[in-house]
Formats: structure tokens, C-alpha cells, sequence
């Protein structure tokens, strides 16, 4: 599935990349990647948080808190969800330790731009079990994560049909 992201989406993502960013500078974060920097990595993610709220229509959280979001970006009837963003379009979901997977579900996105409009590809998602029986052990140059390919992780229309609001 496939979402544009209007310029008022881009503009939203921009406010609240900010004030994320800007209030969290002084602040240690977990960061492993250093070719990109906070401010991006803020935005990357939350064009897919930005995809799933157009997708089920909710609302992002633009609560900052000195100690990030624990994890949760979005509960739907009673169940949690993760956006897992990356810039690497088709790549795997991954955490760094199955202790981070702390939802019911986690979703992959790939924000991406074509002719000059942006983009969110929703890759997939899984639930937390199945990602905890399933997963293989990769390392991107930055340690061993826990991850499942694209092709292991169910289709989100799967998602929609059981939690969207009609």
C-alpha cells in the first residue's frame, strides 16, 4: 500500500519533527547510524507515522518526552502499535533486541520521493509473537538485530480490514 502525503502532512511532520528534535538536543539518544542526523531521523519516521494515521485515521502524538515514546505510536481498540521507518525501500524490520518490540504489532514503512511528491510504501506488519518466533539475527555493521524480511511480514491491508474506522 501506497501513501502520499499531502504538503499539509509534510508541513505537520516538519512542526512536530522540531519540536522533538529541538527540545530533545541535549539529550542521549541510541542513535547508531551517525550518516543521518536527528533532526532526519525524526522526520523519516514520522512520515510513516503520518501514513498510518491517514491509514486508520488517528491522530499523531506530538507529546515529546525526554525519554522518546517507549515504543507505543499508536493503540487502536485496546492494541499497540510500532511505525518502523526506513529509508532503505524493500529492507527488513528490525529492532535492535526483541525487548524493544514492547507492542501488539509492529509495522514497516519506507517514506519515499518520485517526482518531486512524497510517498510512504507500508511494507507490512507483524504481530509481536510472530516476530518473536520467526525472526533471524542480522547485522547492518552496528551489531546483531532481530529482524524479518519484507516478504515474511503479512500484507497491511490485513490490518485495515480489521481496525479501521469506516
Amino acid at each position: 500500500m501506497i501513501i502520499e502525503l499531502s504538503k499539509n502532512d509534510l508541513q505537520e511532520i516538519d512542526r512536530i519533527a522540531h519540536l522533538r528534535n529541538d527540545t530533545k538536543k541535549a539529550a542521549w539518544n541510541r542513535r547508531y547510524c551517525q550518516k543521518t542526523s536527528d533532526f532526519d531521523m525524526n522526520v523519516i519516521g514520522l512520515k510513516g507515522e503520518m501514513a498510518f494515521s491517514k491509514i486508520f485515521a488517528v491522530q499523531i502524538d506530538d507529546t515529546v518526552r525526554l525519554s522518546g515514546d517507549n515504543g507505543l505510536d499508536f493503540t487502536l481498540d485496546d492494541q499497540t502499535f510500532q511505525v518502523k521507518s526506513t529509508k532503505y525501500r524493500g529492507g527488513c524490520l528490525y529492532f535492535n533486541s526483541l525487548r524493544d518490540f514492547k507492542t501488539n504489532y509492529a509495522i514497516v514503512t519506507y517514506p519515499f520521493e518520485k517526482d518531486g511528491r512524497t510517498f510512504v510504501e507500508v511494507g507490512g506488519f507483524v504481530s509481536r509473537k510472530k516476530f518473536c518466533e520467526d525472526h533471524k539475527i542480522v547485522n547492518f555493521g552496528y551489531g546483531d538485530r532481530c529482524a524479518l524480511e519484507k516478504e515474511d511480514l503479512s500484507d497491511i491491508k490485513n490490518l485495515v480490514s480489521k481496525f479501521k474506522i469506516q
